[in-house]
């Protein structure tokens, strides 16, 4: 047995085009980058606001079936207590499974892959700036070319297909275990809010002294 999904997309739901539109264009292009690896692809919850949808349970099980999480942050992401459930069960998931694997140096390793759309990274929260790696695409706007078409954004989108490859190979000994237990795993309740007061955002932010994805 192993994981279902490459990555598991979590996200703030939009109503106009940016969100939307960069939602459907990473998770195209991210699914092609992947295809030379896996036959999975990855997972967008696209039902939420369907009425009646058992979200708890649905995104619970493919959450646990994820190899990791990708957030693509916004500044109202830990706004939404769903959002926030979301980042905690995966930060649940990965201090689970790596401590399956005692005997792999996971430094170099996370489960939670921040992808920035929009936000300062002088007002970034702990939970995103903590991360090992980051991809950056602030600059994306509705008037900006498809991501297929811009060859800097996907170089970060081949990266980041790469690193889900390299921990896919870091953990395919330990498959077995990690993965045998979705049908009960929940989201946790009541993750309180990151911080007491949402820091007012800036556009477009400048991104250094981090590593790149």
């Amino acid at each position: 047995m192993g994981f279902k999904y490459p990555c598991f997309i979590s996200y703030c739901h939009g109503q106009k085009d940016l969100i939307s539109r960069f939602i459907s264009e990473f998770k195209d292009n991210l699914n092609s980058s992947l295809e030379p690896y896996f036959d999975e692809e990855v997972f967008v919850d696209s039902d939420r606001l369907i009425p009646g949808y058992k979200y708890n349970i649905a995104l619970s099980k493919a959450i646990c079936q994820s190899l990791c999480m990708i957030v693509v942050y916004i500044p109202r992401y830990e706004q939404h207590e769903y959002c926030r459930k979301e980042f905690a069960a995966m930060e649940s998931l990965e201090e689970t499974r790596f401590g399956l694997m005692q005997e792999v140096n996971n430094n170099q390793y996370g489960m939670i892959i921040p992808v920035i759309l929009r936000g300062d990274k002088k007002k970034l929260p702990k939970k995103i700036v903590k991360s090992i790696h980051y991809a950056d695409f602030s600059q994306y706007t509705t008037a900006s070319n498809k991501l297929g078409k811009d060859k800097d954004g996907v170089k970060k989108i081949e990266k980041i297909a790469h690193y889900i490859y390299d921990l896919s190979e870091t953990i395919d000994d330990y498959s077995d275990r990690i993965f045998s237990n979705c049908d009960a795993f929940r989201l946790p309740e009541n993750v309180p809010m990151w911080r007491d007061k949402i820091i007012k955002q800036q556009f477009p932010g400048k991104w250094e002294n981090r590593k790149r994805l």
